[in-house]
């Protein structure tokens, strides 16, 4: 965005604004928005109607193995792909939908960097991105070889409803920060002024336990406080052990009763992890060590055996997270976070969940808005997407289109009129296609005609 490219010069201290780029526009490409309560049917729907491959990017990572699961359900090669699986699943999987051996992959963001398939013929998002610039990118990924290809969104009120609650969890209150900054240090036992430089041992999920905390909340703040320079948490914290059933219910209970040994830790891991055999879940073998009276040794060693063969994954995590504190302890009051930190970031994030409403909401059409996005004005609309489609019914062109449609609507915005008023009101169109224009967008409920014959927006007509 122009924000970004600025910002990207002002940091590499550009002595004078230099900025060389090419267009957004791809003319190949369709977008399409589609508001759905029942997603599913939809998606099935179009993955039946388009040919060739496609990606179907999905919010979560279950999401991914359920749509993945339908698909298949009807007949409809296709496979799952997200961060949660081992190194070796995903490249065998990417390397099947590359050689066109899998026609739809459906998948998190994690897909993403690196491909380079030119043949996709589509890209559906069964969740709204949280921003333009990742829809964008991910969209993009379809028609590369210069040939017709499709961007379809699905959505409903509840997707931005939300991307919302998201950025809220990402900024907890500026009281909660200092709060867990107050406990980092309580948990370490630093005196005031201690510690500045050093890196300690930090097991995070114990420290939300003690101070009962949210472990994303937690986790949240600690992000905050590192972009303010007070902590700095190696990532290794963010990446605990993780396990998934690779048998099912039937063999697991043939392995329990062949292997009494392990029949304890088995009924402990069902006991307190859910959908373990849906997907990677984060275990703690500490706890897991506790509910089974074993030893961590113990608990590692009966995971590692039962991984061996081929009963379960285990990725264990390699290391203790390690906390830093680059200033040295202070008193929780006197920690600072500047507007660039925290409201200035929040705010930018708003705007970008409000720029995704608008785009699925806004009756303009799609390229436009994306291109608009993205600091290209005056672009003429692209005649493809599915609100130019829509337009091409009441016959007026794309570009004529849109320069009646903000003209009437900044009218309607402002009082009523009748239809035989709009011609002396608008003298710089034809006045047979503000006619048509008028009595289309009244058919489609955009527009309303009172009982008096007046027209207005619609809720407005009784005021």
């Amino acid at each position: 965005t122009p924000f970004v490219v600025k910002d990207i010069q002002k940091q590499l201290a550009f002595k004078s604004e230099n900025v060389i780029g090419t267009s957004f526009r791809r003319d190949n490409l369709s977008y399409n928005v589609n508001e759905q309560e029942n997603k599913e049917a939809k998606l099935l729907e179009i993955c039946i109607k388009l040919n060739g491959s496609g990606i179907v990017y999905c919010g979560t990572r279950l999401r991914t193995k359920e749509i993945a699961s339908l698909l298949k359900m009807h007949k409809i090669s296709s496979a799952a792909y997200h961060a949660g699986m081992s190194t070796k699943d995903k490249q065998t999987v990417f390397t099947a939908w590359m050689k066109n051996e899998v026609r739809i992959m459906c998948a998190t963001n994690a897909f993403g960097m690196g491909i380079d398939k030119p043949d996709v013929r589509f890209v559906l998002h069964a969740d709204v991105p949280a921003h333009p610039e990742a829809y964008f990118q991910e969209a993009g990924r379809a028609g590369r070889d210069g040939q017709k290809a499709y961007a379809v969104l699905l959505y409903n009120d509840a997707d931005i409803e939300r991307i919302r609650k998201q950025i809220d969890s990402k900024y907890p209150t500026k009281e909660f920060i200092r709060k867990v900054y107050k406990g980092i240090g309580n948990f370490l036992q630093l005196t005031p002024g201690s510690g500045k430089d050093i890196a300690y041992p930090f097991p995070i999920m114990d420290f939300c336990r003690n101070f009962e905390l949210k472990y994303a909340s937690v986790v949240h703040a600690m992000q905050i406080l590192e972009l303010a320079g007070y902590v700095k948490l190696n990532e290794v914290a963010f990446v605990p052990s993780r396990l998934m059933f690779l048998s099912g219910r039937q063999d697991l209970y043939s392995f329990q009763v062949a292997n009494p040994a392990m029949d304890l830790i088995i009924k402990v891991l069902l006991r307190m992890y859910g959908g373990l055999f849906e997907q990677f879940v984060n275990i703690r073998e500490d706890e897991i060590a506790r509910n089974t009276h074993l030893s961590m040794d113990e608990v590692v060693s009966k995971l590692t055996l039962m991984s061996e063969q081929k009963l379960l994954e285990y990725l264990r995590r390699s290391d203790t997270p390690l906390l830093t504190f680059l200033t040295g302890r202070q008193h929780e009051d006197s920690i600072t976070l500047l507007p660039e930190i925290y409201e200035n970031r929040k705010m930018r994030e708003l705007e970008r969940a409000n720029a995704m409403d608008k785009y699925v909401s806004a009756k303009r059409c799609r390229n436009m808005q994306l291109l608009e996005y993205f600091g290209e004005l005056n672009v003429a609309p692209c005649g493809q997407c599915d609100i130019c489609r829509e337009n091409k019914k009441h016959g007026l062109q794309p570009q004529e289109y849109e320069l009646i449609n903000q003209a009437v609507m900044d009218l309607a915005l402002h009082g009523e009129f009748t239809l035989d008023e709009l011609p002396r009101l608008l003298p710089s169109f034809a006045s047979d296609h503000l006619i048509e224009y008028a009595r289309w967008k009244i058919d489609t409920g955009e527009l309303v005609l009172s009982d008096k014959l007046f027209i207005t927006l619609p809720g407005m007509e009784n005021e």
